[in-house]
């Protein structure tokens, strides 16, 4: 699909060991790209330290992305104010600091969420984490350029890993429902996020984007 526009060309994936990760750093390593795919063996996304000093050791690269997160969901009133804080350092913070920390000469690629602009409940913090990902992308393609920076925001997403600890019913139930929802009429895998997702790496014009890859799900 994109044939070697990729060539010659390091991107750094982080999260690039399962998932949209994995999607997107299988493709750009068949578009021509030195790809180094980063899991949670590599650096620690909740600590300074660690992504300082593996950025510092990677050296240059011409894209990063950044899919890997951590959060703890949960009822707003109920759930721990701790849990929120760790939401926001596995989601918002990490993106932030790989951003600042990584040497990148052509763009960064961010991952929010569908929360971000159709919250529900329950998932108050990580629809706000979403949101300030948004917010921080459009923020820093104006601050870093010419290095681009780019938003995907994908809705659900089936195989990522994310629903594995639900009894397989129920995250086959939750599909079909979805499913019949959406106006793309499927659920979605980390394939649909990664055809895109290269895209915006690709596209010397795409800068401060938010892509919703969600089946239509903001319009449902």
């Amino acid at each position: 699909m994109f044939g070697s526009s990729f060539e010659g060309q390091r991107i750094a994936v982080i999260g690039g060991t399962s998932g949209i990760g994995a999607a997107i750093a299988h493709g750009a390593l068949a578009s021509g790209a030195e790809v180094i795919a980063a899991g949670s063996g590599d650096l620690d996304i909740g600590s300074e330290t660690s992504i300082r000093a593996y950025f510092e050791a990677l050296g240059l690269i011409d894209h990063l992305v950044v899919t890997a997160a951590f959060v703890r969901p949960g009822p707003f009133l109920a759930a721990g104010v701790a849990d929120a804080r760790q939401s926001m350092e596995g989601k918002f913070w990490s993106q932030y600091l790989c951003a600042r920390h990584a040497r990148v000469s052509r763009s960064i690629l961010l991952v929010s969420g569908a929360f971000s602009r159709r919250p529900v409940k329950g998932m108050a913090i990580v629809a706000a984490a979403n949101g300030a990902i948004e917010s921080l992308g459009r923020a820093l393609a104006v601050e870093l350029a010419p290095v681009r920076v780019n938003v995907v925001s994908p809705g659900l997403i089936q195989g990522t890993g994310a629903y594995a600890g639900m009894a397989d019913a129920a995250r086959e139930g939750m599909y079909a429902r979805a499913a019949a929802r959406l106006p793309a009429g499927l659920v979605g895998d980390a394939d649909s996020v990664a055809g895109p997702a290269l895209a915006l790496l690709a596209s010397p014009y795409a800068t401060g984007t938010v892509l919703d890859i969600d089946g239509g799900g903001a319009l449902a």
